[in-house]
């Protein structure tokens, strides 16, 4: 008996496109926050990331218009990648939109005492 898993590897492959992009985009941009700032502030900015993903979940582009361009491409990218997600089954309905972080930063190298370490332990735990 043969089964066609072609679906099965289209479906990593576009997951990984999907959190590669996250990564590379949003989480970047988490980070050099966190780093710019001390230790003992991120926790209270993570919390706040954290809304920013849920904020941007059920955004919509019109109502975009008020904010400044940093912000709503921000906001619209988080959007966006939420979607894809829910799209592919990365996230399920009831799923906090900042359970992709975590997700995103699964496979990468980090030591205990960096960023990205305690970026992926905080989502990790509030997911």
């Amino acid at each position: 008996m043969k089964l066609d898993l072609s679906n099965l590897l289209f479906y990593r492959q576009e997951s990984q496109q999907i959190l590669e992009s996250l990564r590379k985009g949003i989480i970047e941009i988490i980070l050099m926050e966190l780093e710019s700032l001390p230790r003992a502030e991120w926790e209270k900015t993570l919390t706040t990331w954290a809304k920013v993903f849920i904020f941007a979940k059920n955004l919509e582009d019109k109502q975009l218009a008020g904010l400044d361009a940093m912000s709503a491409g921000i906001l619209h990218s988080i959007n966006q990648k939420i979607k894809e997600a829910k799209a592919i089954g990365l996230l399920k309905e009831g799923d906090k939109p900042y359970k992709l972080i975590p997700l995103a930063l699964e496979n990468q190298k980090m030591s205990r005492d960096s960023a990205v370490y305690f970026l992926w332990k905080f989502f990790r735990r509030i997911s």
